[in-house]
């Protein structure tokens, strides 16, 4: 899951170096690169959602997965969108020129492109030293929680 953040945010990295010469080469390989990420990414981390939950919870626990997945899509999205649009409205009230307005609309996608890289990385980080479903602790509350409902069926 870490490495998948890492890719997408090389690729979105990538985005944040544009210029308004930029090809649409570039782009696409930077947009390949992000998808790439984010398609490792996402597979363990809906996974990771279900992990150690018992049987008759799996459903609220995907839902819950989705959800949180869906609301921080959105909110991010919307984050990004107000970054970029305030660092373009920045930009264009300080340049004056024929290609005024390309250069802060580059500008406005760069810096928001620059604020989602942050984000990948402090995801990737935040999977790579937080996350860690081989914890033995884990496992023996998993393992006693699964001994206790053996001992209540066994018990009806």
């Amino acid at each position: 899951m870490g490495a998948g953040y890492a890719v997408s945010g090389v690729g979105v990295l990538m985005l944040a170096l544009l210029d308004v010469d930029s090809s649409f080469g570039y782009i696409a390989a930077a947009k390949v690169v992000v998808g790439a990420g984010i398609g490792t990414a996402f597979m363990p981390a809906f996974s990771l959602g279900a992990h150690g939950v018992e049987p008759p919870d799996i459903g609220v626990a995907s839902a819950m997965t989705n959800t949180s997945q869906q609301m921080g899509g959105s909110i991010g999205t919307a984050l990004l969108n107000t970054i970029a649009a305030s660092a373009t409205t920045g930009c264009v009230a300080s340049h004056h020129g024929a290609d005024s307005l390309s250069l802060s609309l580059v500008h406005g996608y760069a810096v928001a492109y620059w604020w989602g890289t942050g984000f990948l990385v402090a995801a990737a980080l935040f999977a790579f030293l937080a996350i860690n479903t081989n914890n033995p602790r884990r496992q023996s509350v998993v393992a006693a929680k699964s001994t206790e409902t053996a001992v209540l069926q066994g018990a009806q």
